[in-house]
């Protein structure tokens, strides 16, 4: 399945329109990183663990949004891809 299918769903857009809201980020442009979330996703998924980590420290704050979102919305799904969001690591 694409990424373009998660656009769709209603609990998707409304669980994004609250991410974009908190993060303060730009619609059209959390918009124009949805189709190549899916790609990234699925290089993560096939890691070493299996486990996938979205932080800030890898990623934009529209990709992070974006791909937090799609892991929020797939827990619901059977057998989703295990996942967590986790802070940026903070240099000492």
């Amino acid at each position: 399945m694409g990424s373009n299918i998660l656009a769709k769903p209603d609990e998707f857009k409304v669980a994004l329109e609250a991410k974009i809201r908190a993060l303060g980020l730009m619609p059209k442009e959390v918009a124009n990183c949805i189709p190549m979330i899916y790609h990234d996703l699925s290089q993560s998924a096939h890691g070493d663990t299996g486990f996938i980590a979205v932080s800030g420290d890898c990623d934009s704050a529209t990709h992070q949004a974006v791909l937090a979102t799609i892991l929020k919305v797939q827990n619901a799904w059977s057998d989703p891809l295990e996942w967590e969001e986790v802070e940026p690591k903070q240099e000492m």
